[in-house]
């Protein structure tokens, strides 16, 4: 049902599918933060810090698609933050694709994370933000 709702796009759906991300049940939780992705909707924000990581990670992919400086902020704290390593990576990822000059020191810093998967999605964000060059294959 949450995922029809976000397919009609008004702002009728808007405050329903906010509502949902309080719902006891994770999967009504996390088709209401992909259908507010799916509506461009910063509400998605709210659910980067709910308890559960499938939650959490359905928000920043939801993320990806609302363009504000509170989402930067956001993937930002899960990147520096979040306990879960497969957020951290995913919020490295969105925030390369964004692009967003506030987030380099923030991915240079992900870049030395204590998880390997961390640190090369990192570097691949910053690579695709020019932020660092591509190493020669001589230089390797």
């Amino acid at each position: 049902m949450t995922q029809t709702i976000g397919l009609f796009n008004d702002s009728q759906s808007q405050p329903v599918l906010k509502g949902l991300l309080k719902n006891k049940d994770k999967y009504v939780r996390m088709n209401a933060v992909q259908s507010l992705g799916n509506l461009h909707d910063a509400g998605a924000i709210e659910a980067i810090k709910d308890e559960e990581p499938l939650v959490r990670l359905y928000a920043i992919e939801a993320l990806r698609k609302v363009e504000s400086p509170e989402a930067i902020s956001s993937l930002i704290e899960v990147l520096v933050h979040d306990s879960n390593s497969e957020a951290r990576v995913l919020a490295a990822d969105v925030l390369g694709e964004k692009k967003s000059t506030k987030a380099i020191k923030y991915l240079q810093e992900a870049a030395n994370d204590k998880d390997g998967e961390v640190r090369t999605a990192a570097g691949i964000s910053l690579r695709k933000m020019g932020a660092i060059e591509e190493r020669n294959a001589n230089e390797r």
